[in-house]
């Protein structure tokens, strides 16, 4: 399994926001403006099967749209049908991305493949199992998603503050992509202090800090653990 970076920032920085592309055929998140990173490989939309979404931030789907609008406009061939995964509403949102970006209204049951996902349900895509956990992220629902291949898992947490279901996450990985978005956690976001005591309770555990804002991103004790765009995690 190779995740490769595509977009690793929150909203408010001059870096593509959330986006990992997995292997050649699946995207965790699809931040407003990470598609393009996709475009920048060269790669056809038609190649992403399924997405995996945290929760319904501008900047961990609303890079959907390009996608949508490309299924929407081929609608008569159905030639590409992706599934998307995500919390409950996850078609709503999705056709509501759309809407705003086209000022189409448009049912896509029958064009793509929604799954609502609830805490601890899991499937197998292409050879890789995966499993949602429900974290924190203040009062919107995050789930995160640990990937496993080969015994190998790898996590990612969307935007979570620090609950009991974290660790539990975190267990539960052998790599764990999270987002550390301040210096100090508060009730949506973890920061560097809890960043830190995690890295501590969990030495054998390769813990990567991701949607970093500016001042957090530049940090020597972050640089080391901080995932960039293109790196490649294995």
């Amino acid at each position: 399994m190779k995740i490769k970076v595509l977009g690793c920032s929150n909203s408010w920085t001059s870096r593509w926001t959330s986006c990992y592309q997995v292997n050649e055929n699946i995207l965790m998140d699809c931040g407003c403006d990470a598609y393009k990173a996709y475009l920048q490989t060269g790669k056809s939309l038609t190649d992403i099967k399924l997405f995996l979404i945290t929760h319904f931030h501008a900047d961990h789907i609303y890079g959907l749209n390009v996608f949508l609008t490309f299924v929407h406009r081929n609608r008569t061939n159905k030639t590409y049908k992706p599934t998307i995964v995500g919390p409950k509403g996850i078609q709503k949102m999705c056709e509501r991305v759309f809407y705003t970006s086209n000022l189409i209204k448009f049912d896509f049951s029958d064009y793509v493949n929604f799954v609502e996902v609830k805490d601890g349900d899991s499937f197998e895509f292409d050879g890789i199992k995966i499993s949602a956990h429900k974290l924190n992220h203040g009062d919107v629902v995050d789930f995160g998603y640990i990937l496993n291949e080969n015994e190998k898992s790898i996590g990612y947490t969307g935007d979570t503050t620090l609950v009991p279901a974290l660790f539990k996450f975190i267990e539960k990985c052998d790599t764990c992509i999270m987002n550390i978005s301040r210096t100090k956690t508060n009730a949506k976001h973890l920061g560097v202090d809890a960043f830190e005591m995690l890295k501590t309770k969990y030495p054998n555990k390769k813990l990567l800090a991701t949607h970093c804002d500016e001042e957090v991103y530049m940090l020597p004790e972050i640089k080391p653990s901080r995932v960039e765009e293109g790196m490649i995690i294995e």
